[in-house]
């Protein structure tokens, strides 16, 4: 064994931060080639990407178009569209007409036949 001099304390003392540091540099080295080549093989999907959108596009502009359409028909049926309180006026002028025509068919009935109205069936 050696003794231990000041020489061979401070050559152990740098090898550990050193080791550490190569390690790292090779770390950092291989991560850069790895990411270089996800780069080079996402550059090459560029064009693919770039060609399916454009493809997609007509498509998705038709479908906003199909959707612009549904809206508008969408507002001129609420706009046109009978509220309840509508149904109940229309239906409620109708049983008028109809109850009118109805007391018109009885005073008709009373004039030809000659009966009085209490005498018919309701």
């Amino acid at each position: 064994m050696r003794p231990a001099t000041s020489c061979s304390l401070a050559s152990r003392s740098f090898r550990a931060p050193l080791k550490r540091y190569v390690d790292r540099l090779q770390h950092l080295t291989l991560t850069a080639s790895s990411d270089a080549t996800r780069l080079r093989s996402a550059g090459s999907d560029i064009p693919i990407l770039i060609s399916s959108s454009e493809c997609a596009t007509p498509q998705i502009t038709g479908h906003l178009q199909r959707l612009n359409k549904l809206e508008a028909d969408l507002k001129s049926l609420s706009s046109n569209s009978a509220l309840k309180s509508d149904y109940e006026k229309n239906r409620v002028d109708m049983k008028k007409i109809v109850d009118g025509l109805h007391d018109e068919v009885l005073d008709i009935k009373k004039r030809v036949l000659g009966t009085s109205r209490r005498s018919l069936p309701v």
